[in-house]
């Protein structure tokens, strides 16, 4: 649907306000207590608000932004600020915030929104209107544990939402690398292997120096209790799965919003990779967290970052070569000695008669010593003795008649001969 697109009209007033999010052992910071948009960040790339989404999104300009990553709540009661009076209440908030995104979006612009397969379903039907396509993404993950007694949930869903059909991600950002199936049969071409490939050279396709096309499933593990990047937010992303996302709907200096940023890891990403970034959240408590990220980001070049002169070691002094040594000179040559009389040759003693075998013995094969003849199934065949190649003994079979019969037992033999002497044609007393 390349055409117009219908970005909504909504009544603000009507639209349910997100819950107030608590945030468990976290304090609002003291500059952050108005109830206002509040600023509570800002550097060369970006700034960080105390906002609700919709006021936050409201303040951009249209077309104005290229990508949008949002995670919003899942409305399934994790928390207190995960709650809703009824699920229309919450379909007709994400309604809202949604709008602004098509709004704010350049018609090449994109935008990702993280939830669970449930709720997305209503998300994905309500947004036809208002984006050209939609890609459904899945994060699995094999980690989480799973403490109730139904189907442990172990992926999580998110929409990628286009503005138009010119949309593209960056192939070549997002390479992954390749499966056990292409390593395992590298002789398969890709153009031959593949559905709809064409070509008919078996040599000619060459695996890409940065890996595989990406794929629509990301097996990234979900964070836990220990690992570095964890904070106090309860549904926290990883970077890994922000920085793909990053990496494959945008470009350095091109601008990323983030309206639910939680514990800041869009902001820290898009900053890490040199993007303009906005980011917001209504918590207070949320958005001192994403401060302290950030200003430890900021930090962290200084102390942990080394220049690449440093990194790199510097190149040894190669030896010196060493002279090569003078050819010798040649030698003179000796002076030949005097002709000797050669003696006169001698007959070859004649073969001592071979011992006579004692009676009984098997005579000694004859040795072959002929040169050998022609590989031949590979085996070398040598000419026999007194005669030229031989043929090659072959084990004497039995015919297609005599198998299958067997020789009568001793017992049978006696017990037919027994019968008698009868006259040919007749045939033996029947017992």
């Amino acid at each position: 649907m390349d055409g117009h697109i219908d970005h909504g009209l909504y009544d603000a007033r009507s639209v349910p306000k997100r819950p107030p999010r608590i945030a468990h052992d976290l304090q609002v910071p003291a500059d952050l207590t108005a109830t206002t948009p509040t600023l509570a960040h800002r550097d060369a790339r970006g700034a960080l608000w105390r906002a609700d989404a919709l006021e936050l999104l409201g303040q951009l300009a249209d077309r104005s932004v290229d990508l949008v990553i949002a995670d919003p709540p899942y409305a399934i009661a994790k928390a207190k600020w995960d709650e809703f009076a009824s699920q229309e209440a919450y379909l007709a908030w994400c309604d809202a915030w949604l709008a602004e995104v098509a709004r704010v979006l350049t018609p090449e612009g994109s935008a990702y929104v993280c939830g669970f397969s449930e709720t997305l379903a209503e998300i994905k039907a309500r947004s036809a209107r208002r984006f050209s396509a939609c890609r459904w993404l899945i994060w699995s993950y094999r980690n989480k544990a799973n403490l109730g007694q139904d189907w442990g949930r172990s992926h999580e869903s998110i929409l990628h939402l286009r503005s138009s059909a010119k949309t593209r991600i960056h192939v070549d950002a997002v390479r992954i690398p390749y499966n056990g199936h292409t390593v395992k049969y590298p002789q398969r071409v890709q153009a031959v292997s593949s559905q709809y490939g064409r070509g008919t050279r078996r040599d000619s396709w060459q695996p890409h120096p940065l890996g595989a096309k990406p794929r629509d499933v990301f097996d990234i593990p979900v964070l836990c209790n220990g690992m570095g990047e964890k904070t106090a937010h309860e549904t926290q992303k990883p970077e890994e799965l922000i920085e793909k996302l990053v990496l494959a709907s945008s470009t350095q200096g091109q601008l990323v919003v983030d309206p639910f940023v939680g514990s800041g890891t869009t902001a820290v990403v898009a900053a890490r990779l040199g993007r303009r970034w906005l980011a917001g959240d209504a918590d207070a408590r949320y958005v001192g967290l994403t401060r302290s990220r950030l200003l430890q980001e900021t930090d962290r070049p200084a102390a942990e970052a080394k220049p690449a002169a440093a990194t790199k070691p510097a190149a040894k002094p190669k030896p010196a070569a060493k002279p090569k040594p003078a050819a010798a000179k040649p030698k003179p040559a000796a002076a030949s000695p005097s002709p000797q009389p050669s003696p006169s040759p001698q007959p070859p003693p004649s073969p001592s008669p071979p011992p006579s075998p004692s009676p009984g013995a098997r005579a000694p094969r004859e040795r072959c010593t002929a040169p050998p003849a022609v590989l031949q199934h590979g085996h070398a065949k040598r000419p026999c003795a007194g005669s030229a190649l031989a043929p090659r003994r072959r084990v004497q079979r039995p015919s297609q008649e005599g198998r299958g019969t067997r020789e009568r037992p001793d017992r049978e033999r006696h017990l037919l001969l027994s019968l008698g002497p009868h006259r040919l044609g007749e045939r033996p007393t029947q017992l």
